[in-house]
């Protein structure tokens, strides 16, 4: 015990607690400048000025909808067709262009939708009953399919994947006992001006009362909270489903075979890498993946298409932080972003060279209120962050 108290100690004052203590510089924050920029450290955030009209004429910071869960601000962004974005909010979806923005679907009780753009079509799915819908530019529905029509049920949310236009790739489902619902894998496309169901798997095995439990059994009941896309080395494109706590689903979608990621144990190094959300923590680029992690770093890994497996092929500042939904890599003008809840860095595509942009999280606006910073690249805008109602364009100092 004394010499516990003594290592400890001794820690605490080398200020190296890294494991301990977060290692935060408390005069850390934000500057306003007087143009009304945000600066902190080399980040450049410039708030956007998104008036409402016809919405209550609120600023969009200060918009709340009604949903399935009661009343909340917007949470996502979704690039859809050239110069125009899409905002998600409980139960409603927004298209946002330069100093416009105007309701584009409502359905006020239902859940926050998972919405994906295929190049061509807007797809909103929503689970407890499932169904997807299809927009095209106008927000005229050009397809809705339902329970009715083969599609299965979702029980918190039914992630997607678009393939090609027109078509998409969907799981849902429930791992627990007290639900009993099948999980579930399937395409969706528009076909003769309807939706057509096809079924890939179907998952109805129950959980084991205690573990061990084999992670790689894809017959498990497992409740999704992502799909992620990935074109390998090779030209090859595989898409990997999240399944909570075990090891996600691996989907050939030249030959849409499914299959479980063959790793059992998690000490094998090739343990996946990551198995919270969100989906933008995932990049697929030049034949690698590129994984963001939580609180701060990134993983580059090659998919052996042969063995089915994540060889990690470098890392940068890695954490090992699972638990917090946090984390970007986003792809903009020759540099990657990797934004985590602690660091931001850019990663130059053509050097390598990582450069660290805000290594002070209090240096942030909105430090300590709970929320993690998400990125995007809208058309609208070009790069932007947001956390919370208000969406900020990013630069560089200097640049």
């Amino acid at each position: 015990m004394k010499h516990a108290l003594s290592w400890l100690l001794s820690v605490l004052v080398s200020g190296s607690a890294a494991g301990l203590l977060h290692a935060d510089d408390v005069t850390a924050k934000p500057v306003r400048l007087a143009s009304g920029v945000i600066q902190s450290e080399r980040v450049k955030l410039t708030p956007l000025s998104l008036n409402a009209p016809g919405l209550e004429a609120k600023s969009l910071a200060e918009m709340r909808w009604r949903g399935a869960g009661g009343w909340g601000g917007w949470t996502e962004l979704v690039p859809a067709w050239e110069g125009t974005d899409i905002l998600v909010a409980p139960g409603h979806l927004l298209m946002i262009e330069k100093e416009r923005v105007k309701d584009f679907y409502a359905e006020p009780m239902a859940a926050e939708p998972e919405v994906v753009f295929d190049g061509k079509y807007l797809w909103a799915s929503f689970p407890s009953p499932s169904r997807m819908v299809a927009f095209d530019q106008d927000g005229t529905e050009v397809i809705r399919v339902t329970e009715a029509d083969g599609l299965p049920r979702g029980r918190r949310r039914i992630p997607m994947l678009p393939t090609e236009p027109g078509r998409i790739l969907a799981a849902g489902g429930c791992f627990t006992d007290h639900v009993q619902t099948p999980s579930w894998v399937a395409t969706v496309e528009i076909w003769n001006g309807k939706g057509k169901v096809k079924l890939l798997l179907t998952a109805n095995k129950p959980w084991p009362e205690a573990w061990p439990v084999n992670v790689a059994d894809k017959e498990l009941r497992f409740d999704p909270d992502w799909i992620v896309g990935h074109e390998d080395a090779t030209g090859r494109n595989w898409a990997f489903i999240s399944r909570e706590r075990i090891q996600p689903l691996v989907v050939d979608l030249a030959t849409l075979e499914v299959t479980a990621y063959p790793v059992e144990r998690m000490k094998d190094p090739d343990w996946f890498p990551r198995l919270d959300p969100p989906k933008r923590a995932f990049l697929s680029y030049g034949g690698r993946m590129y994984i963001a992690c939580s609180r701060h770093g990134f993983k580059v890994l090659e998919f052996d298409s042969k063995t089915k497996r994540m060889k990690i092929q470098s890392q940068y500042d890695t954490d090992k932080m699972s638990g917090l939904y946090a984390g970007n890599a986003i792809l903009d003008e020759g540099w990657m972003w990797i934004v985590g809840e602690a660091k931001w860095l850019r990663r130059n595509i053509k050097t390598g060279m990582v450069e660290t942009l805000v290594k002070e999280r209090r240096s942030l606006p909105g430090f300590g209120s709970g929320r993690v910073w998400k990125m995007q690249v809208s058309n609208a805008y070009g790069l932007v962050a947001w956390q919370g109602g208000e969406l900020f364009h990013v630069g560089v100092a200097g640049e």
